[in-house]
This record gives C-alpha cells, sequence and structure tokens, in this order.
C-alpha cells in the first residue's frame, strides 16, 4: 500500500543516521506552503541534538509557513488587503535601493480602494 502523501506545510519521519566521521545526521522531507518538496538537513554530535536542533528549525520554519492562517479562513477582501500591503512594502523596498518600482504607487492604491468595504 503506498504512502500517504505529505501536505503543506507538514513533514516526514525524522531519521537520525550515525555519519562516517562519528556525528549524526538526519535528512527531513517536508511540503512547504505552496506544496514544493523540500528537504532540511541537520548534522550534530549527537543524536538528541540532531533532534533538538531539527525541532528547532522546523518551529521557526513552520511560523513563517502558517502566519497568514488557513487559507479557508481568508476573504477576498482580506486577501486582496494583504496584496496591497505587500505591494507597498516592495515599492518601499525597491525606492530605498534606488530602483524603479515596476508598479506606480498610486495605480494600486487606486484597486487598494476598490478592496475596502464601508
Amino acid at each position: 500500500m503506498p504512502r500517504q502523501p505529505l501536505r503543506p506545510g507538514t513533514h516526514g519521519a525524522v531519521n537520525v543516521k550515525q555519519d562516517s566521521d562519528g556525528g549524526y545526521y538526519a535528512r527531513v522531507l517536508y511540503r512547504d506552503a505552496r506544496g514544493n518538496r523540500r528537504e532540511m538537513l541537520v548534522r550534530e554530535k549527537t543524536k538528541g541534538a540532531v533532534r533538538r536542533v531539527f525541532n528547532e528549525k522546523w518551529h521557526e520554519l513552520s511560523e513563517r509557513m502558517h502566519t497568514t492562517g488557513s487559507l479557508e479562513d481568508v476573504t477576498i477582501e482580506q486577501l486582496f488587503l494583504g496584496w496591497a500591503e505587500y505591494e507597498d512594502q516592495k515599492i518601499q523596498s525597491m525606492r530605498d535601493r534606488d530602483m524603479q518600482p515596476h508598479i506606480e504607487p498610486h495605480t494600486h492604491h487606486q484597486y487598494k480602494a476598490l478592496g475596502m468595504t464601508p
């Protein structure tokens, strides 16, 4: 029977193995928030350290993946306002680096106004 696929935001089994120089490592597969398959490699001196470091890295990574919440709970307005805020930050970042933004601020602010509900 085939194994169940990993859902986005989850990881597979953490199998710790010993390498040739006496240290330990774990290679763990996971799916990022977009569903792409990724791999995390952790090397340490002890098995416990490998698991601890993996848990710390995974906690940090999953925090970044799950900051927006579940997509089922997001309304079109929230999604649009999030996009508009993202564009604001991107334009400001480009201006800070003396680069010309790909979209003019007044254009996306006009769209942002459309997303507001009374």
